[in-house]
């Protein structure tokens, strides 16, 4: 489409090529953002979501940890499983974004503009 513009311009028109790379330029700053902006802000309500119920769980352990003693059998496995979810949330990913997203949704495109070729 963008390419299409250096038919419409005059030949030999100085102004053909920058104004397609600049084009081409918005396009792909566009495209990237279209798709990397969301990505981004999902991952930082996981982040700020994991770090509140990890804390409540912490809090909570903390609280159960001094009793340990004197627990019953049921409160101890109570305390296990809070235990084996603050670690699972520990250890889960936080980021939406791979390398290989963040690389094929900058090449696309450049892969649009060598196609249309």
């Amino acid at each position: 489409m963008v390419l299409g513009l250096l038919f419409l311009l005059p030949a030999g028109s100085d102004l053909a090529v920058p104004v397609v790379i600049i084009l081409l330029l918005v396009e792909v700053i566009v495209t990237g953002l279209g798709a990397l902006a969301p990505r981004v802000l999902i991952g930082h309500v996981v982040r700020s979501r994991k770090d509140e119920e990890q804390h409540g769980l912490q809090r909570t352990l903390d609280s159960l940890l001094p009793r340990i003693s004197d627990m019953s059998e049921e409160e101890y496995g109570r305390m296990k499983r809070l235990q084996e979810l603050h670690d699972t949330l520990r250890h889960s990913p936080e980021s939406l974004l791979r390398p290989g997203a963040v690389l094929r949704t900058g090449g696309a495109p450049l892969l649009s503009v060598c196609e249309s070729r």
